[in-house]
């Protein structure tokens, strides 16, 4: 019975914040009052501001797009090809066989545009490129509202339940005084 009711008040609570979030713009808070008393204020409601994260999903289109669109920001490396022994027992200058130099986009060159993409709330490249000439592999995600309730006056929820207007799992019943 217990977790039926527990059950019953997560549906409502969720139910009741799509409403809210609906009803309300993104950043806005406003004031529940009692419908016993309407200069009773209840709770303050708050919507968060939408926020918005950029993240690499196709790191490789992403750096071929920054190889083919700012080949500044590539860099070089030197990659080991042969084995770790090998490498350990023959210096550079001795050995320049066993290594070869390669290009690779640094992490913090990615991390740029993911920054540069979240600011402007789509996929977008150093230029100010975007749609189909935007970088590949970014993806741009809007973040899910989130309501916050502060409960004002707790006494005024059990002043509800006393009444009728709502039963102990918080679901309105359109009862009561």
């Amino acid at each position: 019975m217990r977790k039926l009711r527990a059950d019953r008040s997560n549906e409502a609570v969720a139910e009741t914040k799509k409403a809210v979030v609906q009803a309300f713009r993104r950043g806005a808070t406003g004031i529940a009052v009692s419908p016993l008393s309407p200069d009773a204020e209840l709770a303050q409601i708050t919507v968060t501001k939408a926020t918005y994260k950029a993240t690499t999903r196709d790191r490789t289109k992403t750096e071929d797009w920054i190889k083919a669109n700012y080949g500044e920001k590539v860099k070089t490396r030197t990659r080991i090809v042969g084995s770790d022994t090998d490498v350990l027992n023959v210096l550079r200058t001795l050995a320049p066989y066993l290594l070869e130099e390669e290009e690779y986009v640094p992490d913090n060159v990615i991390y740029e545009l993911e920054l540069k993409s979240q600011k402007a709330r789509q996929p977008m490249g150093w230029g100010g490129e975007v749609g189909d000439d935007a970088p590949p592999g970014i993806e741009v995600t809007i973040s899910d509202p989130k309501v916050n309730f502060t409960f004002r006056d707790r006494e005024l929820i059990d002043d509800l339940i006393t009444s009728g207007v709502v039963d102990e799992d918080g679901t309105i019943t359109g009862h009561g005084a």
